[in-house]
Order: structure tokens, then C-alpha cells, then sequence
């Protein structure tokens, strides 16, 4: 059985990736950006044959292919992740201003999946919304395939161990990618060393 986060980013998927490994899912992966190209007409393919031996997988690339894992892996478990809207759309707005350093592949997912590769809040939010309602009604009749997780809840772990068919009561559910604010010449800096910022963005 393979367990795939199908949240959106910014909505605790690096959390998410930990508190699986936390309960024995070792062989976790969060955001496989390195799988995804684009073929010679700019389409994007991502490399499932990757995941064959993976416990686990999350963010974007996930979240964007979640039908076509569901038919491969069948028997699968699936994890939403979601977010108060207005937070989502205040942490996206700070993460996708720093993502100078995106590849050609990535900035054609965040089209294909957010509707732009740069941010717009109304955009943003509609593509927020239309996930959320797509995998709740892919996933409708089959409550026991998708677990619902608010990155809000604070019973995060007992409802991810409870989902799993496992006992987690005794571990608390991780914080993982926490922002914080960077100075704004420190910023400007950054952004002249691509390199940089996205070393800088692995640990939000």
C-alpha cells in the first residue's frame, strides 16, 4: 500500500512527508520536482516508475497526477491536506515571489495546476477551491481511500494514524517548512544568487 499527499503546497505537505516517515513510512519522498520533465513539445512527464519503491509521496506533483496514481497503484491511501483560504493565499503569495530559481517543468505545473506560474490571488484562489472539490468528488463513496487532513486540527496525528490502521497516539505530529520573514535588503540579495534562494526555500 503506498500513501500519497495530494494537498497543495502550502498546505503542510512537508509536515505531512514527516509524520508518515514518524510513523514508519521511511521511504517517503516530499516534492519530486527532479521526476517531472518536458518532452520535445513542452508537455510535461513525470516519471512514475520512480515511485515503485517509495512508501510515500507529496506535494504538487502528486497532487496534480492523483487520478492516473490511483489507477497505477490501486489500494492506495490518499491524504488532502487543506488550509484556511486567506493563509494559503498569504503563504502562496511569499513562496511563489521567491521561486526565481523554478525549472521550465515546474513553472508549466504551476500553470497547469494553479492556472498561472506566478501568483494571483483570484486565480489562486479558484484553483485552491477546484482541487479541493475535485478530489472530494473523485474520492466520493470511497471514504475509507481519502483522509481530509486541515492543516488547522490539532488531532492531526490520531486522525493520520487512525486512517493508517495504526497506533500513533504516542508521537506528535511535526512542524516542518515554517516560514519566517527575511529582511528586505536580505531578500533583495538573495534573489541575485538563485542558488541561494532555493536552498532557502528547502527550509521554509
Amino acid at each position: 500500500m503506498k500513501i500519497f499527499g495530494v494537498g497543495l503546497s502550502k498546505t503542510g505537505t512537508s509536515s505531512l512527508t514527516k509524520a508518515l516517515k514518524i510513523l514508519g513510512y521511511k521511504n517517503s519522498i516530499h516534492n519530486p520536482s527532479e521526476w517531472l520533465h518536458l518532452d520535445d513539445q513542452k508537455e510535461l512527464i513525470f516519471d512514475f516508475d520512480q515511485l515503485d519503491g517509495m512508501d510515500s509521496a507529496t506535494d504538487i506533483e502528486i497532487a496534480y497526477y492523483f487520478k492516473e496514481l490511483d489507477k497505477r497503484y490501486p489500494g492506495s491511501k490518499f491524504i488532502l491536506t487543506t488550509r484556511g483560504i486567506d493563509g494559503w493565499l498569504r503563504s502562496c503569495e511569499n513562496h511563489f515571489n521567491d521561486q526565481l530559481s523554478s525549472s521550465d517543468a515546474e513553472r508549466v505545473l504551476h500553470k497547469a495546476l494553479y492556472g498561472s506560474s506566478v501568483f494571483n490571488t483570484k486565480i489562486f484562489r479558484s484553483a485552491y477551491t477546484n482541487h479541493v472539490n475535485e478530489v472530494a468528488s473523485y474520492f466520493r463513496g470511497r471514504e475509507d481511500d481519502l483522509l481530509v487532513l486541515p492543516i488547522e486540527s490539532e488531532k492531526k496525528m490520531a486522525l493520520l494514524a487512525d486512517f493508517l490502521g495504526i497506533d500513533g497516539n504516542i508521537h506528535r505530529y511535526p512542524i516542518a517548512n515554517r516560514a519566517f520573514p527575511l529582511p528586505i535588503w536580505l531578500k533583495s540579495r538573495l534573489r541575485r544568487y538563485p542558488v541561494l534562494m532555493k536552498l532557502r526555500n528547502q527550509f521554509r
